[in-house]
């Protein structure tokens, strides 16, 4: 396993996804900066303004489409030129590379999460914030997006492995995107479109659960869970030589 986890680093290196994993969550920041600096002597809490300017760009777009292109551009690297192939006639087990791109690709999720984390830190110090960091709300929140994006983790995943065709993912992962702050704003149907889950879990104060919260993340855990062994199975049994 480790040292499937290594060639899937090195290949990594290879690639811009560390330096996109970098970018995105800090534009994110340098808008809810802004956003905060034109709301400055009339609002407060500039922690929370910058907090949400920050998140509600990055829980809406800017994060569901990071997931669809870390996911889909690793899985591309496989499907072009029937890497599949020399992948797989290395001696490793098949769920080892399965559970190696998941793993590399939680890795990098998630350390875009906390260079926003560190960006709102920052930010908020340079705007000079009155008040300590709110730790509850600078780095708990953003951590608790990220358990609640984990079907949308689990279906890119999916599709991304299953399909050859590097469109279709990304097709999936933008398209579902761009209607979610909508559908977040409905009090009936935002639970029955995951890619509402971490933009009403960052931005409770706006939103709210309405007490579905325990239903959300019970969602969470399952579909995720599901749609990984799913496609384990699906990609132990294919045939890709």
């Amino acid at each position: 396993m480790l040292k499937v986890l290594k060639i899937e680093w090195y290949k990594l290196r290879r690639t811009k996804l560390i330096l996109t994993a970098t970018f995105l969550p800090l534009l994110a920041v340098f808008q809810g900066r802004l956003f905060a600096l034109s709301k400055e002597g009339t609002e407060p809490n500039l922690w929370g303004t910058m907090y949400i300017g920050t998140m509600s760009q990055y829980t809406w777009l800017l994060f569901p489409i990071l997931i669809t292109v870390v996911i889909a551009i690793m899985a591309r690297m496989e499907h072009s030129n029937n890497n599949w192939k020399q992948l797989l006639s290395l001696p490793v087990k098949r769920e080892s590379v399965y559970l190696s791109k998941l793993i590399i690709c939680l890795i990098i999720i998630f350390y875009s999460i906390f260079v926003l984390i560190a960006g709102m830190v920052l930010a908020g110090i340079s705007i000079r914030a009155n008040g300590p960091v709110p730790i509850e709300m600078i780095v708990k929140r953003p951590l608790i997006s990220a358990i609640a994006s984990l079907p949308i983790i689990s279906l890119q995943f999916y599709l991304s492995y299953r399909f050859s065709h590097f469109g279709i993912p990304l097709v999936a992962g933008i398209g579902m995107s761009l209607p979610s702050m909508l559908i977040a704003n409905s009090e009936k149907y935002w639970i029955f479109y995951p890619w509402t889950y971490p933009i009403v879990s960052g931005l409770t104060e706006i939103f709210g659960t309405d007490g579905k919260g325990p239903i959300m993340y019970a969602v969470c855990f399952v579909s995720f869970f599901v749609l990984i062994l799913f496609g384990f199975h699906q990609f132990r049994k294919k045939d890709i030589f």
